[in-house]
């Protein structure tokens, strides 16, 4: 097995991060997307050094010689930031050594990535303020997210109403502790009827900053411009919108403090660790046990369960009530044609749509005069409504 170091300065994690940062500020400059569009991913490998390999992690490494196969037993077992598979390697990362000794043995060139690993050793932890998340001032915290919802019920009553669908793991451990999961449900009650449906989540994974924030503000958008916006008066009038701003209150705190966190804060699961929890996204009980970990102290560990996770549990409960299931049980036959409503659940990874239900993996091409690197790798399948949930 091949370990060097490689130079990060210009890496994908570097651009897609800044880009990250610089997508989700108001302040955002056409200069700014200039200095990003600048940055070169080629990578500089640079001598060994015993430091950048130096206690138990973690670490932001690069692994070549990827396949299809690899990048499946990758996304599986390990947390993958990004990659290339034209230039055929992913960027991972290790949060300890004997994860690092697991992804050594599959026989792959492993490269580390001393720059990276040192910002990802690094706490975020200056710049906070009371209702925004350290260093990233355009983002809300978990409490400011709530008071926000609150403050649009408080302005619009008729159009606005927050629905408490159940409670985070801290939450059921104590009732002091924790967070309400709270949906946001938009829609004009003075106008009665049947409507269909579009149901939101984001922020499953907690350290997908962006994904709460753009709801949140989809949500001001929408309520704020009725009556005034043809577009968001027609889709108050004449649908429900369900927003769950929040999906993993638990998390996003751990997040928010600094920590690069994904999972819930189950302490069942690789108890008084960094690592403990569930990857809330693949806990889902619809295909439960495909893209994911059996390992606790993984990031993409499922559960022992299929909806093990009470944040699951509340989600499948919610959706259910208000998506009728109308289509057979068996993998091949679509919803009927009068089905209505739509399930998103909000990332901000991978520049993918996947639709319900991932089963194959496909290339799409992209057909853009600009991009040098025409091919991406899209998950799709056809198979239906109202039985979906995203991995990524």
């Amino acid at each position: 097995m091949t370990i060097t170091t490689t130079d990060s300065r210009r890496t994908p994690a570097t651009v897609a991060r800044a880009i990250k940062i610089a997508l989700g500020c108001s302040t955002f400059r056409a200069s700014a997307l200039g200095a990003l569009l600048a940055i070169s991913s080629t990578a500089v490998a640079i001598p060994v050094s015993r430091e950048a390999l130096s206690g138990e992690g973690p670490w932001v490494v690069r692994v070549y010689g990827t396949n299809p196969q690899h990048m499946t037993e990758l996304y599986n077992e390990f947390d993958v930031w990004g990659g290339d598979s034209e230039d055929a390697y992913a960027v991972i990362g290790v949060r300890s050594r004997p994860e690092l000794n697991r992804l050594m043995e599959k026989g792959l060139q492993v490269v580390v990535d001393p720059n990276a690993t040192e910002r990802y050793r690094t706490p975020l932890t200056q710049g906070f303020g009371s209702d925004t998340i350290p260093n990233f001032s355009c983002y809300r915290t978990v409490e400011s997210t709530f008071s926000s919802a609150e403050a649009l019920v408080s302005a619009q009553p008729q159009l606005a109403e927050i629905i408490d669908i159940g409670d985070s793991w801290e939450k059921t451990q104590d009732a002091n502790d924790g967070y309400d999961l709270r949906v946001l449900r938009l829609t004009n009650r003075d106008i009665g009827g049947e409507k269909p449906k579009l149901f939101v989540m984001s922020a499953i994974h907690a350290r997908e900053l962006t994904t709460a924030e753009l709801m949140t503000r989809f949500a001001e958008r929408l309520v704020n411009g009725y009556g005034v916006n043809a577009d968001a008066s027609w889709i108050l009038d004449h649908h429900e919108v369900h927003l769950l701003l929040q999906s993993n209150p638990d998390g996003r705190k751990q997040a928010e403090a600094g920590q690069f966190w994904r999972k819930n804060t189950n302490n069942n699961y690789c108890a008084n660790t960094s690592t403990r929890g569930a990857d809330l996204n693949r806990n889902f009980p619809w295909e439960w046990g495909g893209a994911a970990s059996n390992v606790p102290c993984d990031t993409t560990y499922q559960g022992p369960s299929p909806a093990s996770e009470p944040e699951v549990m509340a989600v499948v409960d919610y959706v259910r009530s208000i998506f009728p299931d109308q289509r057979p049980d068996d993998l091949n036959s679509p919803a009927p044609l009068d089905s209505t409503g739509v399930f998103i659940d909000v990332h901000s990874f991978s520049q993918l749509v996947l639709w319900h239900t991932v089963t194959r993996l496909m290339r799409v091409k992209r057909r853009t005069k600009t991009n040098s690197r025409p091919w991406t790798a899209v998950w799709l399948s056809l198979m239906g409504i109202a039985r979906s949930k995203f991995w990524v």
